[in-house]
């Protein structure tokens, strides 16, 4: 019955999975608890962890793998995929033990660093376009009144289009190396805790 019942509440931490990665999944851990003769609740949490842990670890392996699997791929996809397997990869680590605990706070504050980091670049973002729509607006205004003072904004308003194209193009670069960064350091990371918990076992 608790074989079972921990069986059930694992697989409803699995549901990003296929249909068939869960059954897979669901028959190694089902036949790992027969091999270790773990009967009762407390001897399964104890090998595996709770059933949400186990989901979660379980999830960050696939998304590892996901991830690596796309290494061919766009930069944009590769840093999508590299987001969800930093963030499933900060579940497992911050439910740890407390010096794994650790480690995955301090993951947490560098992926909040890179997101802040990208809050000011879309505040520039913002002020470029609205710079640039204002100045193309004086500037055709006064096309009829003031030739000079007009091809001033306009030219104003050309140089905020390049820079809006500049940072967008340097924006882009610095902060899928710098989500890449952080996925090195949290595969990284997940690899010693995966290797300590083996150790445990």
């Amino acid at each position: 019955m608790d074989k079972s019942q921990y069986l059930v509440e694992l697989e409803g931490y699995l549901t990003a999975l296929t249909d068939s990665e869960r059954a897979d999944v669901l028959n190694f851990y089902s036949e790992y608890i027969d091999d270790a003769n773990l009967t009762t609740h407390e001897e399964i949490e104890k090998s595996l962890g709770t059933a949400h842990q186990l989901g979660r670890k379980i999830l960050a392996d696939f998304s590892i793998k996901e991830t690596e699997e796309s290494l061919g791929k766009n930069v944009a996809t590769k840093t999508h995929l590299n987001i969800k397997m930093i963030w499933l990869i900060i579940l497992v680590l911050i439910t740890s033990p407390l010096t794994l605990g650790i480690a995955g706070m301090i993951l947490l504050i560098m992926f909040a660093i890179t997101f802040s980091a990208a809050a000011v670049l879309i505040a520039f973002f913002i002020a470029l376009i609205v710079l640039f729509l204002s100045s193309a607006y004086i500037g055709i205004g006064l096309i009829f009144t003031n030739l000079i003072v007009a091809a001033f904004y306009i030219a104003v308003a050309f140089m905020c289009l390049g820079g809006l194209f500049i940072l967008f193009a340097v924006s882009f670069l610095i902060l899928s190396w710098f989500v890449q960064a952080i996925a090195n350091l949290a595969r990284f990371l997940y690899g010693k805790f995966s290797r300590k918990r083996k150790v445990q076992a």
